[in-house]
């Protein structure tokens, strides 16, 4: 008896790419940050050019159409699921980046996260208080980086954006006046991690059109990372 199965394995790799794949950036949402179990995954949104798909997740995410294939049978999942991951784009929202990250990868698990292949997130926001030990927020986004390597063993592309507002200025915008000591340490220390990637093929990093700093752009090119200028926000609006 004919049945799925009985399809060539490339017609059945094209039908989980229809099904899976978007053309746009996968958005993982999570809220509830401060709960006593961590943060909570609320929805997905696939990003679209002006109105998103959005879709509430069950707790399972078994609701979430982009996975719902996933749940056919056994050997579907074992051949779709490298397909989702690997070709697909994942975005993760901005604030805490460290516990997001941790909750993102634990929740898809280690062999999946090593399907990923193009991740965009970005650099913690630090409060006053952290900001006040300048080596939290050189390590901090120092171990941002290196969790996603010691998980994605297979990213391409890895997208950074740095926030405009909050202490995460120090990384690209210091005063005129000011050295960008702690922007230059900060980045040669991802630089350093993003080249221990085993076939890492690009890093694009997203500034702010106002966030020149000389010496941190001179910086950014050394690193040969694929700049980004991003248009300016006000305070309070949504960025990235």
């Amino acid at each position: 008896m004919l049945n799925f199965f009985s399809l060539p394995g490339e017609v059945r790799n094209i039908v989980y790419h229809k099904a899976l794949v978007r053309d746009q950036e996968i958005l993982y949402i999570y809220n509830d940050i401060c709960h006593p179990k961590g943060p909570r995954l609320s929805s997905l949104v696939v990003l679209g050019d002006r109105n998103p798909q959005q879709s509430e997740a069950s707790r399972d995410g078994n609701n979430n159409p982009v996975s719902a294939i996933l749940l056919a049978n056994k050997h579907i999942n074992a051949e779709a699921t490298p397909i989702l991951y690997s070709q697909n784009i994942y975005r993760l929202e901005s604030s805490h980046t460290d516990y997001i990250i941790n909750k993102f990868l634990g929740s898809i698990g280690s062999h999946n996260a090593g399907h990923i292949a193009h991740l965009c997130i970005a650099f913690p926001n630090f409060t006053a208080e952290e900001s006040t030990y300048p080596n939290n927020i050189v390590f901090g986004c120092q171990r941002v980086v290196r969790n996603i390597r010691h998980h994605c063993l297979n990213l391409d592309v890895l997208e950074i954006l740095m926030p405009p507002g909050c202490y995460a200025g120090y990384l690209t915008n210091p005063e005129p006046n000011e050295s960008p000591g702690l922007a230059i340490k900060t980045l040669s220390f991802v630089d350093t991690e993003c080249k221990l990637f085993t076939g890492l093929k690009e890093v694009i990093v997203h500034v702010w059109e106002r966030t020149h700093h000389p010496a941190v752009r001179a910086e950014l090119r050394r690193c040969g990372w694929t700049i980004r200028l991003e248009p300016d926000v006000q305070d309070g609006d949504v960025f990235w």
